[in-house]
């Protein structure tokens, strides 16, 4: 009786050794992500994309590299963070993520942009702009049209620009309430006031911008109400008041 107990303790116990250890490596994998992220660590990161890697989990290692590349590029460490964006893309490309495909090309796109490289960025704007179209993702495609706008505003294409937001505001009633809206047409003031000399049609965007947060109280809010404030005081200036 004591040999057979003895038997079944242990066949049990292998039993639960060999059950227990996936969710043990999962565990481990999550905990680090979880601290990474809290802790806005790439070498933490790092650590997770080690065990995914090490597991050969296709959306662990997607997501830590996603994870290392959006820290990398918040510390402004683009090369790094290009490098990690653009293997994060290969497996969510495998995973047929298309939303997490969409937002990588688009913040690929962003640091071109940021480095001056505006041709480049409208690349992958673009690439992220088909994608959205193929998917019929509308929500992301109008946040990618808004990047292709502002990169042709820098990059002196204010027709294209324009183009593109007047595009969105054919939208509005889509996107009502959101930073998207406001956003937008502050671009269209900036554009008016900078470019066209045309001062009333500044003016009325960026009422247009502070009336979406008519009776709302929020960092953003304040940011559009500032923006207007400033901008209609260069306006008097410019206006010889």
């Amino acid at each position: 009786m004591l040999n057979r107990t003895f038997v079944n303790i242990t066949l049990l116990t292998s039993v639960a050794l060999f059950l227990v250890q996936p969710t043990w490596s999962y565990t481990d994998f999550q905990s680090l992500y979880d601290s990474a992220k809290k802790q806005r660590s790439t070498a933490i990161g790092e650590k997770a994309l080690k065990i995914a890697e090490e597991d050969g989990h296709t959306l662990h290692i997607a997501k830590a590299h996603f994870l290392i590349a959006f820290y990398h590029d918040e510390n402004r460490m683009y090369y790094e963070a290009l490098n990690h964006y653009f293997s994060s893309q290969i497996y969510y490309d495998e995973l047929k993520n298309y939303g997490k495909q969409i937002g990588i090309l688009m913040n690929i796109g962003t640091i071109y942009r940021i480095g001056g490289f505006y041709d480049k960025a409208i690349e992958f704007y673009s690439d992220a702009q088909a994608l959205a179209l193929q998917v019929k993702d509308y929500k992301r495609l109008r946040k990618v049209n808004y990047q292709m706008g502002r990169t042709h505003r820098m990059f002196e294409g204010i027709e294209e620009a324009k183009k593109l937001y007047l595009e969105l505001l054919l939208e509005k009633d889509s996107i009502k309430g959101q930073v998207l809206l406001t956003d937008t047409y502050l671009e269209l003031a900036l554009i008016a006031l900078s470019y066209d000399d045309d001062y009333a049609k500044a003016k009325e965007y960026l009422n247009e911008a502070v009336r979406q947060y008519e009776g709302i109280s929020s960092p953003e809010a304040e940011r559009t109400r500032m923006t207007r404030i400033n901008d209609l005081g260069y306006i008097h200036i410019l206006e010889g008041e």
